[in-house]
């Protein structure tokens, strides 16, 4: 423990209000040095906290003073015989309780309870406990990131006791004890800080609160509070700079760390916004990516999904923090769960860096009850540090209002065997496992992706099996259903065991076929392609906190044999009762004539009201396929059917024709092309493809390659002979002082975002015209900084009044003479 002297040496007493410490010290009496330090502090109202409150728990706050500690679900005793706490305490089979009961989370209760209740019991209690914990440990025990933690506590429950409830009970002397020991552990954190990951930025957190929060303090004999203040901002900057993958995810990939660290890190930046603590724009600007993927990664209950190594929580209030820190009505409408703002644009929203790929049914054009949207998580990444748990290509699933496919979470932090084991084990997600082992850790997936009008599309594969590739494929028939199809390819005979998570809400409502081995619950059917695998329901688990579990099923499909070896599956949600869906295998032909196996082509039927889907997926990449009515060439073919047998909407991926008998539906002259017909819109992304034809009545808007294209309309059929490419600027190629992009979503039917660089600073005007040539908004006209800058716009103009649809050109102008414009498409 630091002395009086190094303390009062340690602080800087000309700060304004300490005056008369000052002078009790020049006078060389501590005794009362002390106690106008404790009433300074005790009326300081210069420095601002978060908002705090009374209640809190009672009987928690009644078990802390009869020295019972819950900590991570476990109560346990922790009292010495002459009425102080053992700090020495353990679980014995779980170390993470020592740990976070070196964090005293429970001391904010205590001030809580204060507060609502006046009695001095707390008070007395929480000052014994901070000054016995001080006697009794070191400033870093038991590791930094417990240090961190507590500091963030510790100064928390001081703004309870200290300043806003001003304790009688609580000493000079003691006062000055937590206070010494604040600052042995701000130097403690300054000397050994983490510089990656959650642990670093929750460290960065307790040093920051402490600094903010105490800027009457040098810290050291021959420091300054500015020198700690930049400190903190340094390695706020580190952090969002370092911890984050280009797309936003933390590096960690756990939807629950990443969360952990964002908000670690957004805190210490509020706490210095209610401060007046200046923070530069770019550190500010990162944490947008950051908090994208907290917009799409919540599930429409509010909770994040349960993908390696997470808790059963949200982040939607942070969420809400930053989307009116950034002015982004995406983030507000999923941290409001659908109440405000606008939908993204975009219904599939791919992380690839960080492995994640989130489909949606009720962003874009298809709105809905938030409650009630589709959504699904695809993990396809896995992770190098501390929560990779072997889930690649694990997924979630959730549909009008219950989350339906499960990741189980995480159960027990036991260290007997290894940590955190059971989900560490390949078999505690929804993947394939290959003879009963662990996917490889440090193995990472990789995935293309395509998202268009009606379909959405992600094809991931990873090698974390000796011999053994798997490859998974989700296709999304937006907003109603998935087909899930595996294939695992290499050598050797293998076992291959396909499991599906549930809720414990399905423990006693689930049942599975005898017949077609197929699942069916109040809230979905989960149905094979064919039979040849065994099915089982056995029994499992699902942990929403760490310490917490209850039983839930599992079906485990299991096949044999020497690879390939395929698993297609069809999960379809409903609302309301269930739904009468079925699913018919279907043989397939190659040109030959020979029938296909399952490793080489599967094609499906899929009745439900109202139509009927075809499907089929080309694992082998033969030239031409035949299934039912149909032949196609391609990787994967859909049509959906009226019942009078007419095609509805039609999808071909990586293809060049699909007919129906002898019924031209799509035909391309050049290479490949992914060709989406959904309602009234034909969309088609290619390459080098000369020119297409496709039926696609009522269609009058073609997209392609994202850009509007003249078209003819020849009876039922689309013709397209001129094909607009993408243009990206290279290096070489880009202007001096402007780059424009291309709006994104395009086309749009709510808003759009438009982004602009500045290689120099200048005035610049950023204008929006119609086809006829007239300026419907002006969104800048004044002096813009160097980077990137970007805007919203929800197709309205200048005086707030919705434009019609069609096409709209946005255009820049910069005072040397420089103009730039593109094209976008505006949709209702």
């Amino acid at each position: 423990m630091i002395s009086d002297q190094e303390f009062f040496n340690s602080i800087d007493l000309n700060y304004q209000g300490l005056d008369s410490a000052n002078a009790a010290i020049s006078q060389g009496d501590t005794a009362l040095a002390k106690i106008k330090l404790l009433e300074y502090f005790q009326e300081r109202n210069t420095t601002q906290y978060f908002p705090l409150y009374s209640g809190g728990s009672t009987s928690d706050a009644n078990d802390n003073l009869n020295h019972y500690f819950t900590v991570v679900n476990i109560r346990k005793y922790a009292g010495e015989s002459d009425g102080t706490v053992d700090w020495t305490k353990y679980d014995p089979d779980n170390d993470e309780w020592h740990y976070q009961f070196h964090r005293n989370y429970w001391l904010s209760n205590l001030g809580k309870v204060y507060g609502s209740t006046n009695n001095e019991i707390y008070a007395i209690e929480w000052i014994a406990e901070l000054t016995d914990w001080i006697d009794n440990n070191s400033p870093g025990y038991p590791r930094t990131l417990d240090t961190g933690i507590r500091l963030k506590n510790w100064v928390e429950s001081y703004q309870y006791f200290i300043n806003l409830y001003d304790s009688p009970s609580i000493t000079a002397e003691d006062h000055l004890t937590v206070l010494k020991s604040l600052i042995e552990q701000c130097r403690f954190l300054r000397d050994n800080w983490r510089d990656e990951g959650n642990w670093g930025a929750t460290e960065t957190q307790g040093l920051g609160a402490a600094v903010v929060m105490f800027p009457e303090f040098k810290f050291t004999v021959d420091g300054n509070w500015e020198w700690w203040r930049d400190l903190v901002i340094a390695r706020m900057q580190h952090h969002l700079e370092t911890d984050f993958y280009p797309d936003g995810v933390q590096f960690e990939t756990s939807p629950l760390y990443h969360s952990y660290e964002f908000r670690n890190l957004f805190l210490n930046y509020k706490l210095m916004d209610l401060n007046r603590i200046t923070i530069s724009d770019n550190l500010i600007d990162l944490f947008v990516k950051p908090l994208e993927f907290m917009t799409h990664i919540h599930k429409p209950d509010g909770y994040l999904p349960q993908l390696s190594d997470t808790d059963n929580k949200n982040f939607l209030n942070r969420l809400e923090e930053g989307a009116d820190l950034f002015g982004r009505q995406d983030m507000l409408y999923a941290a409001t769960r659908g109440s405000q703002g606008t939908p993204p644009e975009n219904t599939l929203a791919p992380f690839p860096d960080g492995g994640y790929f989130v489909m949606r049914s009720d962003w874009g054009q298809n709105q809905s009850n938030y409650n009630n949207s589709r959504y699904l998580v695809f993990d396809t990444g896995s992770n190098d540090p501390w929560h990779a748990h072997y889930d690649i290509l694990n997924f979630e699933a959730y549909a009008y209002g219950h989350t339906i496919i499960k990741d189980p979470g995480r159960y027990t932090y036991s260290n007997v065997g290894g940590w955190r084991d059971y989900f560490k084990n390949t078999t505690a997600h929804n993947t394939i496992v290959v003879d009963n082992q662990n996917q490889k850790q440090n193995a990472a997936g990789s995935a293309i992706w395509e998202t268009t009008i009606g379909f959405d599309y992600v094809d991931a594969y990873h090698d974390a099996y000796n011999n053994i590739r798997h490859r998974r494929k989700i296709f999304f028939v937006k907003p109603e259903y998935w087909i899930i199809s595996d294939i695992l390819t290499g050598s050797d005979t293998h076992t291959y065991d396909q499991y599906f998570h549930f809720e414990s809400y399905y423990q006693n409502h689930i049942t599975l076929s005898s017949d077609d081995h197929s699942i069916s619950t109040p809230h979905f059917v989960l149905i094979p392609a064919d039979q040849e695998s065994n099915a089982e329901i056995i029994s499992g688990w699902v942990s929403y906190t760490s310490g917490s579990k209850s039983a839930a099923p599992i079906v485990k499909y299991t096949k044999q044999g020497v690879p390939p070896v395929t698993f297609e599956t069809l999960i379809y949600p409903f609302n309301n009762g269930v739904e009468s869906v079925s699913l018919t295998k279907l043989t397939v032909f190659n040109q030959w004539g020979w029938d296909l196996l399952a490793d080489e082509a599967i094609a499906m039927e899929i009745n439900s009201p109202s139509k009927t889907d075809y499907f089929c997926i080309n694992h082998i990449g033969e030239d031409t396929l035949f299934f039912e009515d149909y032949k196609f060439s391609g990787e994967i073919s859909f049509v959906r059917e009226n019942v009078f047998g007419e095609p509805l909407n039609i999808r071909l991926v990586n293809g060049t024709s699909l007919y129906k008998l002898d019924t031209l539906l799509v035909e391309t002259y050049g290479e490949q092309a992914n060709i989406s017909w959904y309602e009234n819109v034909l969309a088609v992304n290619c390459a080098e493809v000369d020119s297409f034809i496709v039926w696609a009545p009522n269609v009058n808007n073609v997209m392609v390659n994202g850009l509007v294209a003249d078209f003819i309309q020849s009876g039922d059929y689309i013709v397209v002979t001129s094909i607009p490419l993408i243009y990206a600027y290279d290096d070489f190629d880009k202007p001096k002082d402007v780059y424009l992009a291309q709006n994104y979503p395009n086309p749009f039917n709510s808003s759009t975002t438009i982004q602009y660089s500045l290689t120099n600073p200048i005035n610049a005007k950023l204008n929006i015209i119609n086809l006829q040539g007239q300026t419907i908004l002006t969104i800048l006209n004044n002096f813009q900084s160097v980077g990137l800058n970007q805007y919203i716009w929800d197709g309205k103009d200048q005086i707030g009044q919705p434009v019609p649809a069609g096409v709209y050109i946005y255009q820049i102008y910069l005072d040397d003479g420089t103009t730039q414009s593109k094209k976008m498409i505006f949709l209702k």
